[in-house]
C-alpha cells in the first residue's frame, strides 16, 4: 500500500521552489484588475472587446491555473521524490574460482621467458579467454595476501588488475602460501553461514612453490572438507636460477647472494608441495612449460565441476519517481499553450520547446543540485574546526539526502573516527567505497580509491588499538583487515609513503610470531623443560587457557602420592564473544584441537586418568596441528586423594539404614575398598524406571543390586565392551508408590562410577549400540562431573594427615579427600 511518509526527497533543500508559483497569484489578480480598468475607461463599450487583443476570460483563467500547476509539479520533480526499492541484477551459470597469484620477488626469476611473473600473467589471461560464465576473484600474495578483486564476471577488470600489478608493489616480502589460501577461501565465501554459488569451488594457485611461513598442507586439508579444489600451476623450473634484486621501479639491479657474498641464491620450483596441495583437495598439478597448454587443460577440468546458477547484484536503490510530477508539469504547460490561442505552428513550436527544456533539465539537474548543496560546505567547516560531533551529525543528515556522494561518506568517516566512533567510521568508509564503485561518473573533487582504502585501513588500525578489552585473536583479526585494506591502497597508489608506513606498522602487529604470543610456561618444549602445574590448594585443581605454537610440544609435570588419581583433559576455549555456543549445555564442553598424553610413548587423546602406585612425578604432553597463530586450548587437571579421604559427598552411606535418597537423573560417585554405597529410591505410581550403573575399564569391577521392599533382588543385565561396563536393572511399572534399595559394591576394589535413574524401555534393557550412542561411557564422562561429588569435612583426621604428607605442605584442601 502506498504510504506518503515512505517518500524520501533527494533534494529536500529545494522546498522553497514550491513557493514561487504562489507569487503568480497576485500578479494575475493585478493583471485582471488592470485589464478591467482599461476596458471601463474606453467609450463605445460594445467595441472594446474587439479592440483589446488576447484570449477570453475563461481562457486566461485556464492558462493561469495550468501554469500554476505546472510550476508546482516541476518544483516537486526538482526535489526528486523517491519511493520503493529497485534491484538490478544479472544471473549466470558457472563455478566460483579464485586466482591466487604469487607476486613475490622470486617470481622475477628468468628461468621462464621472459620471467616467471610475466609468463604466469599471460597464462592467466589465456585462461580467462577460455572461461565462460565463471565468477573469478583475484588474490595476489607475497608475505601478505589480499583480495584485489572480489568474485566478478567482468574479466576485463581482472585483466586490468593484472596489467597494473608489479612484484615491487607488495610491501611485505616473502611467500606465505597458507595465508594466500585462507584469503582465497574468504573471497569464495566458503565459511559463510549460507554459502552461495557452485557446490565445488576452485582455487587456481600460480606459484613457484617456495613457502616461507605457515602450513599450506594443513589449510588444504581443511579446504577439502569444504568442497574446495586446489589446482596448482608450477611456475619455474626445478633447476632454478638466481633470485634478482629489484629497485623501486622493479628493474633488476643484481642478484641475491649467500652469506659468503659470492654464491648466488637459487629459486627452484617446489613440485612436491604443489602436487601435495592438489592431491589433498582432489585438484591437479600443471607445470607451466612451453609444451604444456595449461590454460586449455585447466579450462577443461573446471568445465567438469558442478556448476550453479548465481545472481550478481549490481544495485539496490530507492526508486526515483520524479518522472511522474515532471510528466504532469509538461501536460499542464501544453494545456496552457493550447488555451492561449494563436496559430497552429506557433502552438507546436512552443510545445516542442517545452519538451526540450524539460528533457535537458531532467538529465542535468541531479548532478548540479548535489554538487552545490548548501549544507556540504558548512559541515566541512565544522569538521575542519574540530567540532567532530556536530560535523558527524550534519554529514550523517547529508548522506541520507545524498547517498551517492562518496566524498560525504568519506568526510563522515573522518568525523566519526576523530570522535572515536570507530564502528560508525568503518560503516561510513564502506559506504564511501560502495558509492565510489557504483558511480557512473567520477567528480574531480572526490577522494581517490587509494585515499578511501587508506582511510579504511587506518580506521581499522585505530579500532584495533582501542580493543584492549577484547580477546587477542579478535584484535589480531582487526589488524589483519587493516593490513588488507592498506595493501590494496598501496597497490592503487604505490607512491604513497603514508600508506606504506601504516602498512608496515600494521603488519608487525597483525602477524606476530607465535613465540611472542606464547604462554608464561615457555620454554617447556621437552620433558626436561616441563613446568610444574600449580594446583589450587583448596580444590587441588588447575584450569588455564594456553597456546601451542607450530612445531612445538608443551610439557607439564605434577607430583602424586600413592593412591592419588590425576584427571586431566584438554578443552576448547570459550567462544570469544563470551556467549555459549548453541546446545553446548546439553553437549558438554567441546574438546580442544590439541591432544593430551601422559608421556611421549602413550596414545594421544583428549583426557587422561592416572592413579599413582607410589610417589611419582607424572609428565603430561600436549601435541596438536601446526597453525600459523598457534592453537589455543584449556588445560584442566585435578588430583583426587586416595581412599578413604577421597570418597564422595554421599558418605556415610555404607549400610542400608544410612542409604541416601536419590531422585531421577544422574550422579557421579566413588566407591572405596570394603565400603559399599547404599541408596534408596521411590518409584511413583504409574511410572516405570530403570537403574543404570556405568564405570570404565580402569575401575572395579563393580556390581549393582536393586532390592524391592520385600528384599527380592532384581535381575541385572550386563553390557561390557572396550569402552566400559554397564549394569542395567529394569524396575517394574509401579501400581502404587514403590520403594527400592540400591547397592553399589566392589568386592574390595575401588572406582569412580555413574549411577542413573531414567525412564525404562519396558523390555529389561535396550539395544546396546543405541545406549552407547545416547550415553557416554564412564571413562569419557568429564572430570568435573566426577569430581564435583567430593565431601567437605574439616574434621577428617585422615585428610589432614594426607595433607601433611603432600608436597603442598600446609595448604589444606577444603574438601574431604
Amino acid at each position: 500500500m502506498f504510504q506518503v511518509d515512505a517518500i524520501r526527497w533527494a533534494n529536500s533543500h529545494l522546498w522553497w521552489l514550491l513557493l514561487l508559483p504562489v507569487l503568480l497569484v497576485p500578479i494575475w489578480i493585478g493583471y485582471e484588475a488592470w485589464r478591467r480598468r482599461v476596458a471601463r475607461s474606453l467609450t463605445g463599450r460594445s467595441l472594446v472587446p474587439s479592440m483589446i487583443s488576447g484570449a477570453s476570460a475563461w481562457r486566461r483563467a485556464t492558462v493561469m491555473i495550468a501554469i500554476f500547476c505546472a510550476l508546482e509539479l516541476a518544483a516537486i520533480a526538482a526535489m526528486r521524490p523517491r519511493y520503493g526499492l529497485k534491484e538490478i541484477s544479472v544471473s549466470g551459470l558457472g563455478i566460483d574460482m579464485a586466482i591466487v597469484f604469487d607476486a613475490s620477488r622470486s617470481m622475477k626469476v628468468a628461468d621462464l621467458v621472459p620471467d616467471r611473473f610475466t609468463a604466469a600473467s599471460v597464462e592467466i589471461g589465456r585462461l580467462l579467454e577460455r572461461s565462460k560464465g565463471n565468477r573469478v576473484a583475484l588474490v595476489p600474495f607475497a608475505g601478505i595476501a589480499f583480495i584485489q578483486s572480489p568474485l566478478t564476471v567482468d574479466y576485463g577488470v581482472i585483466r586490468q588488475y593484472l596489467a597494473d600489478l608489479h612484484v615491487h608493489d607488495l610491501p611485505v616480502p616473502g611467500t606465505n602460501i597458507s595465508r594466500a589460501l585462507q584469503v582465497a577461501a574468504k573471497a569464495l565465501g566458503v565459511d559463510d553461514e549460507n554459502p552461495r554459488g557452485s557446490r565445488y569451488k576452485a582455487i587456481l594457485l600460480f606459484t613457484d612453490g617456495e613457502n616461507h611461513e605457515g602450513d599450506p598442507e594443513a589449510i588444504a586439508e581443511q579446504l577439502a572438507k569444504k568442497n574446495v579444489r586446489i589446482f596448482t600451476i608450477g611456475v619455474g623450473t626445478q633447476n632454478g636460477q638466481p633470485i634478482p634484486i629489484l629497485n623501486e621501479r622493479g628493474a633488476v639491479t643484481g642478484h641475491v647472494r649467500d652469506t659468503d657474498g659470492m654464491t648466488p641464491v637459487l629459486s627452484k620450483l617446489n613440485e612436491e608441495l604443489l602436487r601435495s596441495l592438489a592431491s589433498k583437495t582432489g585438484g591437479s598439478y600443471h607445470p607451466l612449460t612451453a609444451n604444456q597448454d595449461v590454460a586449455t587443460n585447466l579450462a577443461a577440468e573446471l568445465e567438469g565441476l558442478e556448476k550453479a546458477e548465481y545472481m550478481a547484484r549490481v544495485d539496490r536503490l530507492l526508486e526515483d519517481r520524479f518522472q511522474y510530477p515532471l510528466a504532469g508539469a509538461i501536460f499542464f504547460m501544453i494545456v496552457a499553450f493550447l488555451a492561449l490561442g494563436g496559430s497552429k505552428p506557433r502552438k507546436i513550436s512552443g510545445v516542442l520547446a517545452l519538451l526540450l527544456v524539460f528533457t535537458a533539465q531532467g538529465a542535468n539537474a541531479q548532478a548540479l543540485l548535489e554538487r552545490n548543496h548548501p549544507g556540504v560546505a558548512a559541515a566541512i567547516k565544522q569538521l575542519e574546526a574540530g567540532s567532530f560531533g556536530d560535523a558527524a551529525k550534519a554529514l550523517g543528515e547529508l548522506t541520507e539526502e545524498l547517498p551517492s556522494r562518496p566524498d560525504l561518506w568519506y568526510n563522515l568517516a573522518l568525523a566519526r573516527s576523530a570522535a572515536k566512533d570507530y564502528p560508525g567510521a568503518l560503516e561510513a568508509i564502506e559506504q564511501a567505497l560502495t558509492s565510489f564503485d557504483r558511480a557512473r561518473e567520477l567528480h574531480p573533487s572526490w577522494p581517490t580509491k587509494a585515499k578511501l582504502l587508506h582511510a579504511k585501513g587506518t580506521i581499522l588500525a585505530l579500532m584495533a588499538s582501542s580493543q584492549d578489552s577484547k580477546p587477542a585473536k579478535e584484535v589480531r583479526n582487526t589488524w589483519r583487515q587493516a593490513v588488507e585494506a592498506l595493501a590494496q591502497a598501496l597497490i592503487a597508489d604505490p607512491d604513497s609513503q603514508d600508506t606504506r608506513r601504516n602498512l608496515e606498522i600494521a603488519s608487525l602487529v597483525a602477524y606476530p610470531s607465535c613465540k611472542s604470543l606464547d604462554d608464561q610456561y615457555e620454554p617447556n618444549n621437552s620433558p626436561q623443560d616441563a613446568k610444574f602445574l600449580m594446583l589450587d590448594p583448596n580444590t587441588m585443581e588447575f584450569k588455564e587457557e594456553l597456546l601451542l605454537c607450530p612445531k612445538d610440544l608443551d610439557f607439564f609435570k605434577l607430583p602424586l602420592n600413592p593412591g592419588e588419581t590425576l584427571f586431566a583433559s584438554v578443552l576448547a576455549p570459550a567462544d570469544e564473544s563470551g556467549q555459549e555456543q548453541q546446545g553446548q549445555e546439553q553437549q558438554g564442553p567441546k574438546p580442544a584441537d590439541v591432544d593430551l598424553s601422559l608421556h611421549e610413548s602413550s596414545t594421544p587423546t583428549k583426557q587422561v586418568r592416572h592413579t599413582a602406585k607410589s610417589d611419582e612425578i607424572v609428565t603430561l604432553m600436549i601435541s596438536g596441528p601446526e597453525r600459523e597463530d598457534g592453537v589455543s586450548y584449556v588445560l584442566q587437571a585435578q588430583v583426587v586423594p586416595a581412599c578413604p579421604q577421597g570418597d564422595d559427598q554421599f558418605e556415610a552411606n555404607n549400610t542400608p539404614d544410612a542409604a541416601k535418597v536419590l531422585e531421577d537423573g544422574d550422579i557421579s560417585a566413588r566407591i572405596c575398598p570394603g565400603d559399599d554405597d547404599w541408596f534408596s529410591y521411590v518409584e511413583k505410581k504409574g511410572e516405570q524406571r530403570q537403574v543404570v550403573l556405568e564405570y570404565s575399564n580402569e575401575d572395579g569391577p563393580l556390581e549393582l543390586d536393586v532390592l524391592q521392599a520385600d528384599g527380592t533382588n532384581m535381575d541385572v543385565t550386563s553390557q561390557d565392551d572396550e569402552q566400559g561396563h554397564r549394569r542395567v536393572v529394569q524396575l517394574p511399572k509401579a501400581e502404587q508408590d514403590a520403594s527400592f534399595l540400591i547397592r553399589v559394591y566392589g568386592g574390595g576394589l575401588e572406582g569412580f562410577y555413574k549411577l542413573s535413574i531414567s525412564k525404562g524401555d519396558g523390555g529389561g534393557g535396550q539395544n546396546q549400540d543405541d545406549q552407547q550412542e545416547q550415553q557416554p561411557d564412564a571413562g569419557s564422562k568429564t572430570m568435573k562431573e566426577q569430581l564435583d561429588a567430593i565431601d567437605s569435612n574439616s574434621e577428617n583426621l585422615e585428610a589432614q594427615e594426607a595433607a601433611n604428607q603432600s608436597p603442598y605442605r600446609d595448604h589444606v584442601p577444603d574438601k574431604d579427600w
